[in-house]
């Protein structure tokens, strides 16, 4: 199960990255339940449960070495994540219904983004990330090739 919902975040370097955010959405709200067994499948000692507060909060490091993190669809309109020396990261996402999953826009510490990717330098001293959401995919927002992330092929 949970080599499945980590292959759900590769569309996006596919170009393809409203098919990440509908996948990412679907797993976590049939797949995880506040129930005490509401992970279905095998916990994988914690990977599971790391890999949904990860998606919920909007982002998953598909390739962790890389330090790359690729969008999904945050379930939460606000979230703060506390880091070191009073440092925080700030998660704010904007719609007007919580079942709208798609990204519409993103912005990175201000500043708009094209791509649907960013990398851990980019919020390893704090940071805020903010997303507007919609009913309905952008099959362009993150689709070009240019913004694709980095890829790991020689």
């Amino acid at each position: 199960m949970a080599r499945d919902n980590h292959i759900a975040h590769l569309y996006v370097c596919a170009g393809v990255p409203y098919k990440t955010q509908v996948r990412v959405r679907s797993l976590m709200e049939t797949m995880y339940a506040p129930e005490r067994d509401g992970i279905q499948g095998n916990e994988d000692v914690g990977q599971m449960s790391a890999w949904f507060v990860m998606s919920a909060l909007g982002f998953y490091p598909v390739d962790p070495v890389s330090g790359n993190y690729i969008l999904g669809s945050p379930l939460f309109d606000r979230a703060v994540v506390a880091l070191s020396n009073d440092r925080q990261i700030e998660i704010d996402v904007r719609r007007s219904d919580p079942n709208h999953a798609y990204i519409h826009s993103f912005s990175l510490n201000g500043k708009p983004q094209s791509r649907v990717w960013f990398h851990h330098g980019e919020i390893s001293h704090g940071g805020t990330l903010s997303f507007q959401m919609g009913p309905e995919p952008d099959t362009s927002f993150g689709a070009a090739s240019a913004v694709a992330p980095p890829s790991l092929t020689l």
